[in-house]
């Protein structure tokens, strides 16, 4: 059984255990409240949990030995925060100072994820060249607020039948990487 530490070397990462905990732990602090209720009903209104019954969610209580299902999003998240850039690095990378940085992220043209230690700027949104992917300004002002990260990157990262490159449905990242127009992106994140 692999330890965090040996994930985190495989994977090329340069960071500490106690950093990434740090990280894993804030992350998990911003999921909503209730959502780690096990009865779900409890956290939900009446509205709300006869929408999601109608559409086949499983409302009753978590039995013991039951897989969590929150545990797939803590781990994209904490592999979210760890691939990402701080307000320095990302400055580099664009080739800026940090307050340009920090100002993108306060317009919503570079998307950020705050935490008690700082900003953390998701790599999703930069090329192989270090630039931002072309368009991703637009589509990041373009999509809600309060979206959450792992919602935004799966978005992002999915293939989508509205956009295609070369015959076959892309991703909005995928499509804006080969040129794609990026007022199409901005009307579907829109929409999210």
């Amino acid at each position: 059984m692999a330890t965090t530490a040996d994930v985190l070397r495989r994977a090329g990462l340069d960071v500490e255990e106690s950093e990434f905990a740090a990280m894993l732990d804030d992350a998990l602090r911003s999921l909503a409240p209730g959502a780690r209720e096990d009865v779900p009903e409890r956290s939900l209104t009446k509205a709300e949990a006869n929408v999601l019954a109608a559409g086949g969610a499983d409302l009753s209580p978590r039995e013991d030995g039951d897989p969590d299902p929150l545990a797939p999003v803590a781990a994209r998240y904490g592999a979210l925060l760890v691939t990402a850039l701080s307000v320095p690095e990302a400055a580099a990378r664009l080739g800026v100072d940090a307050s340009r940085v920090r100002h993108r992220l306060a317009e919503g043209s570079l998307y950020g994820i705050r935490l008690r230690s700082g900003w953390r700027v998701p790599a999703f949104q930069f090329d192989d060249g270090g630039g931002l992917v072309p368009g991703i300004d637009a589509v990041l002002r373009a999509a809600p607020d309060d979206l959450h990260p792992v919602a935004l990157w799966s978005w992002l990262e999915a293939a989508s039948p509205d956009l295609v490159v070369a015959g076959r449905p892309a991703s909005p990242l995928r499509w804006l990487r080969t040129g794609g127009d990026p007022a199409i992106v901005t009307v579907l994140a829109a929409d999210l």
